[in-house]
């Protein structure tokens, strides 16, 4: 989402202009966000025919595309009026759209005087995108009060920021949530989780407990699949490894990939899954990076190894030494029995 203010670019579109589009975004958070740093709000809330506002209807066949139910609980807290361009026709926005092009080269720009283009975390990014448009809306604040003239008061209070769906854990430790699959610790199998859909995150509860955060994912459809979260599930039944859709994500890099096809190839399909999950057991107790350091010297070397000379190298298993007592013969019990003996013979 661009920031209101940045849509008033060099290009300067009319003032009515703007008042209709006013923002071409549909994300809540975003929205309310923008909203909240203007402190007013807008009559229109304009937008093309994004999925996330409208969708087509099925049983009418050339109508016009129908809003959605979420855009519109959104338009009517705010008492917006929704307007789209029409269908196929994105220069009805194009001096909106132009503004893209006018924000990725100011972006630029301000990186190439910065040197860089690393940043310790995406919040610091966020900061350093929201200096450049600040810097470049600071001289339209005279046209944007004209604006703010013309708006209204917000509403008291927010929408929620987020969306509650209650997916089952499935069998294979694995939850769908808005057509995305997520795994979820295998402790958690068949039980029924509440997960709050945040914009960028997923916040997992079991009942009032929060359990952890998960990065939602983008697009249609996606899997995010952690081999921490199904190691036990696939140790108890390995032959559901073979076939298993996810199992691209059970190799956390390709060093764990060829020591996969190493194993298979030395003591056969079903050996070597066994051992290879046995390896992925060991990263979890230990880390990632210490047992994929540990299998590229194994992988240099010739000849047939196992799981267990991988374990050994890392965690070499604690070996008992027991201590005997010093034995000092007792001579005289030795005297006492010859002596029994000649009794016995004479």
């Amino acid at each position: 989402m661009r920031p209101f203010n940045e849509l008033i670019d060099a290009q300067d579109p009319g003032i009515e202009k703007i008042r209709e589009w006013m923002l071409d975004a549909v994300n809540h958070c975003e929205l309310q966000a923008a909203l909240g740093q203007l402190g007013k709000c807008p009559p229109h809330l304009g937008t093309d025919n994004t999925s996330a506002a409208t969708h087509d209807l099925e049983d009418m066949p050339g109508r016009p595309r129908a809003y959605n139910s979420d855009y519109l609980e959104l338009c009517t807290h705010y008492d917006l009026t929704p307007l789209t361009i029409h269908v196929r026709c994105p220069h009805e926005h194009g001096d909106v759209e132009s503004l893209n092009r006018h924000l990725k080269r100011r972006l630029d720009q301000h990186l190439i005087l910065r040197g860089s283009r690393d940043f310790t975390s995406l919040e610091a990014y966020d900061r350093f995108v929201e200096g450049v448009v600040r810097a470049a809306n600071a001289k339209r604040q005279k046209r944007l009060a004209e604006e703010l003239a013309c708006m209204k008061a917000l509403p008291t209070g927010r929408l929620a920021e987020y969306r509650e769906c209650q997916p089952l854990v499935s069998t294979q430790s694995l939850i769908r949530v808005r057509k995305h699959t997520y795994s979820v610790p295998s402790r958690l199998i068949g039980h029924t989780l509440r997960v709050e859909c945040h914009e960028a995150r997923l916040k997992v509860y079991l009942g009032r407990e929060f359990l952890f955060e998960l990065p939602r994912l983008k697009g249609d459809r996606g899997s995010l699949v952690d081999f921490r979260h199904v190691i036990e599930p696939l140790l108890r039944k390995p032959g559901a490894f073979i076939h298993y859709r996810h199992r691209e994500a059970l190799y956390p890099s390709v060093v764990y990939r060829r020591a996969y096809d190493r194993l298979v190839a030395e003591h056969g399909e079903r050996p070597g899954v066994i051992e290879y999950l046995h390896l992925l057991k060991l990263a979890v107790e230990e880390t990632v990076e210490k047992v994929e350091a540990a299998l590229e010297r194994q992988l240099a070397q010739r000849g047939s190894w196992r799981a267990v000379q991988v374990r050994e190298q890392l965690a070499p298993s604690a070996r008992t030494v027991i201590e005997l007592a010093e034995l000092t013969p007792n001579l005289q019990a030795y005297d006492a029995l010859l002596g029994r003996e000649a009794d016995h013979v004479g």
